[in-house]
This record gives structure tokens, C-alpha cells and sequence, in this order.
């Protein structure tokens, strides 16, 4: 199977048998590399402590790297915002204890 794009790793082929061994659609998109863009578009997340948190995903280009890019994700709304910065901060609490 290849994994030699930009960022592939053991990790990402360990991730990627399994769904190999059980889908021949999967494995023939995979080995011809035939993967979509993301694309600029809002994400609706629904976690089950802040309930639904909207965020805007971006895909950047990485300079001098063909085929590797950076997925951003931004809150949406200030209460979006505020969702998220509740769940790091709880995580953060958490690992303190």
C-alpha cells in the first residue's frame, strides 16, 4: 500500500489496512491516491458536555510541499468560542489532578 505522500508514516498505514482488507473501493481510492480537498466550509460538532459548537474549516497550502496542507479550524461564533476554550480548560484541569 502506498504511503509515500507528504506526511504518511507507519502510523497512517497501520490506520489505513484495516479499511483496505474490508473495502476494495476503499484500497483502490487509496492506492490511486484519489482523495478530495477539503475545501472552506462550517464543521456542526455535537459534543455531549457543550452541545453543538460550529466551526469554520480552512485549507492552507504548504509552500514548497506539494500535496501536503494545513487544516484549520476556527469557532465560528463567540459562543462557539467559548464552548471550546470551556473544554480545553476543563482538559487542562483534569490532567492537574
Amino acid at each position: 500500500m502506498p504511503t509515500s505522500c507528504a506526511g504518511a508514516s507507519h502510523e497512517v498505514k497501520a490506520l489505513v489496512d484495516e479499511p483496505c482488507q474490508h473495502s476494495a473501493d476503499f484500497d483502490q481510492l487509496w492506492r490511486n491516491h484519489e482523495v478530495r480537498h477539503y475545501g472552506d466550509h462550517v464543521k456542526h460538532l455535537r459534543h455531549p458536555v457543550p452541545g453543538e459548537i460550529a466551526l469554520e474549516q480552512s485549507q492552507l497550502a504548504v509552500d514548497g510541499r506539494t500535496g501536503l496542507s494545513l487544516v484549520v479550524y476556527n469557532p465560528v461564533t463567540a459562543s462557539d468560542a467559548l464552548r471550546v476554550r470551556e473544554l480545553v480548560d476543563a482538559r487542562k484541569a483534569a490532567k492537574r489532578i
